[in-house]
């Protein structure tokens, strides 16, 4: 009778012991659905969750607060949606990052951004969004990590403008920038982890495929980057400057489009070209593949289909105007806008059409699917489908998923590890387990209380340490201690700008001269730097001298606090930015010299006249740079020997 009673004591402590365990992995948060720019981190453009195939029928239609983009288009919005759990994630000019709800179209929140627009595509991983923003004709951009639920800031990372789509996988931010990098910055901390230069400005947005980073860049290069380490892995020459088109990854392959009117196919392990297609113009929206088919559009106003293998033609579709958008691949059906307007609807497998939605908008934005809705940004956000007999979209409830420690993201959708499944699993273990010790319970003579000497017993006492207590770690020293690159110090910009190097600049500790110019103008900015900084003339130069995840006005307004100098480069780009003015304005009220360095021949806006109308210029308007260069250094040299 005694053991009898220790027998039922035990099985009730192992079964309270799975129902805790069971709540407490109920309770457990629930995981975003990941998305991003071209549907997944290879960036393919097919869209899983597309559901049913969708009607042209609009559902709603959200305004935002900028109808007119500042760039060539009457698309207010660039950015591409996001969905993610019942949420529309977008970007706009108006500056601010929008979440909607994806049945009635209703804004759940909006995160301002600092005196930039967004059109860079939002990104969502593991509840939180990774946005970048940026102005057209700045040097300044900011990376932010916003709660997906609540639409707070959790973190922000400065760097050049941002027009690049974040990606995400394995807990780390993937994304380029105007500066010439592309920075891995991890997604919990916003930390940089490493940054990798090219040789121009970086549009695209990176693919990542078996550990490996694919990004085009404006030099006219695609690059293969280790995604650990930085490093590069190979490079291929895709065209001539300007690359926008961002590579999607499939079967070994990578596919790219170019500005040299080519869709390129290189394969991942060389960099080798295997072959290209030749369009009729510039090719800057971003290919899918599926389905052994690479689809992409041109400004020659076609869609084409092309075999993934051989790089033939299978059939194009001719749309109204030029197509820059990138298509999204859903259930056989490929969607994509184009430049008259349009949301086109193509049988995947035909290139016949299906339908067509009037827009009325431009077709800059790339569409996302979603359960049986398309969703397209243009001066307005659409979603396009059709609603159920009770009045709301097939938009499915959010799935309960386990989420782990760590990231560990990808585009297997390796998150599909189900609470309730787990519950379940853990019942059948349980109750197989309390059979087995049933019976040696029963054939046993003695029948110790194993499970009851299992439980009281600490778990530390019966794994002992091999090393001794001294070398036991604690968890929370194992997070605390993770190794941060330690920035060293580059004083030359020519050492920045040879490509394919990683790069951890770090502030200047003292220098003489601050320049301040338009992104557009980098290229004598950076000459200007280097050769004063040949002349012993310490300069400081954004981004070049910002520290790694440091606050970028903050470094600015300390840079110019501690110059003696200020060289305006003056062009019609800084004339009409307004972070070159709030520079010069700053250097103004501290009594800082400032010398305009006139690249071009610009009537001053009243603000330009306001600041520096006085002072004497000096001019380089005439071939060859180097002697008006050769005259500025004479000139810094005079004026700091003069205030020694």
């Amino acid at each position: 009778m005694k053991s009898f009673l220790h027998l039922q004591k035990s099985r009730t402590y192992f079964l309270l012991a799975i129902f805790f365990l069971s709540c407490y992995l109920l309770l457990l948060p629930v995981a975003a659905e990941n998305a991003m720019f071209r549907a997944n981190p290879q960036h393919t453009g097919i869209f899983e969750n597309g559901g049913s195939e969708p009607t042209n029928t609009e559902l709603w239609r959200f305004a935002m607060g900028e109808k007119v983009s500042i760039v060539e288009s009457t698309s207010g919005l660039e950015s591409s949606p996001a969905v993610s759990d019942g949420v529309v994630y977008v970007g706009s000019h108006d500056k601010n990052l929008y979440a909607i709800e994806a049945i009635t179209g209703k804004e759940k929140w909006r995160f301002a951004t600092e005196d930039y627009g967004v059109y860079s595509s939002p990104a969502v991983s593991n509840g939180v969004v990774y946005v970048g923003s940026g102005n057209y004709h700045s040097i300044y951009g900011i990376l932010y990590a916003i709660e997906a639920v609540t639409g707070k800031e959790k973190w922000r990372f400065a760097m050049g403008e941002v027009e690049s789509s974040p990606s995400v996988s394995d807990g780390v931010v993937y994304v380029g920038s105007d500066d010439g990098n592309l920075y891995a910055i991890d997604a919990v901390t916003g930390r940089e982890k490493w940054r990798f230069l090219t040789g121009d400005q970086v549009f695209s947005s990176p693919a990542i495929s078996d550990g490996v980073i694919y990004v085009g860049s404006d030099d006219g290069n695609l690059y293969a980057i280790d995604a650990v380490k930085g490093t590069e892995k190979w490079r291929s020459k895709i065209g001539i400057g300007g690359e926008w088109s961002s590579p999607a990854v499939s079967n070994g392959v990578v596919y790219v489009g170019s500005a040299d009117e080519n869709l390129y196919a290189i394969d991942v392990v060389t960099g080798k070209e295997k072959w290209h297609f030749v369009t009729g113009n510039q090719v800057f929206s971003s290919p899918a593949v599926w389905n052994g088919i690479v689809y992409v559009g041109s400004y020659d106003r076609n869609l084409y289909a092309i075999d993934a293998v051989t790089g033939k033609e299978k059939w194009r579709f001719t749309t109204g105007s030029y197509v820059s958008s990138s298509p999204a691949v859903s259930d056989g059906v490929i969607y994509v806008g184009s430049g008259d307007g349009y949301l086109n609807a193509i049988d995947a497998m035909t290139g016949k059409e299906k339908w067509r939605f009037a827009t009325g908008q431009g077709d800059r934005s790339s569409p996302a699917v979603s359960n049986g809705v398309v969703y397209v940004g243009g001066n307005d956000l659409i979603a396009i489908g059709q609603l159920s007999s009770s009045g709301t979209s097939a938009i499915s409830v959010p799935t309960i998923r386990y989420i782990p420690s760590s990231d560990t993201s990808n585009s297997d959708n390796s998150q599909k590890s189900y609470s309730l499944l787990i519950v379940i699993i853990l019942i059948f273990i349980g109750g197989a387990g309390y059979g087995v010790y049933r019976m040696k319970s029963k054939s046993s003579k003695n029948k110790p209380p194993l499970l009851k000497n299992y439980i009281a017993q600490p778990m530390q006492d019966r794994i002992p340490s091999p090393q001794g207590d001294d070398h036991k770690v604690k968890i929370s020293d194992q997070f605390n201690s993770v190794p941060v690159p330690t920035p060293k110090p580059v004083l030359a910009p020519q050492d920045h700008m040879q490509a394919g190097k990683i790069h951890s600049t770090k502030s200047l500790s003292h220098h003489d001269v601050f320049i301040t110019y338009s992104n557009k103008d980098k290229p004598v900015a950076d000459a200007i730097c280097a050769a004063l900084e040949k002349h012993t003339i310490r300069c400081w130069i954004a981004p070049r001298d910002v520290q790694p995840g440091e606050d970028f006005p903050q470094a600015i307004i300390k840079a110019i606090n501690g110059s003696k100098i200020m060289v305006l480069i003056f062009s019609s780009q800084s004339n009409t930015s307004p972070h070159v003015t709030r520079e010069l304005t700053k250097a103004v009220s501290n009594r800082v010299v400032i010398i305009p360095f006139r690249i071009e021949d610009a009537p001053l806006s009243e603000s330009m006249e306001y600041l520096i109308g006085l002072p004497h210029w000096l001019d380089a308007l005439t071939p060859p740079l180097e002697q008006h260069i050769d005259r500025l250094i004479k000139t810094v040299e005079t004026i700091l020997n003069q205030r020694e």
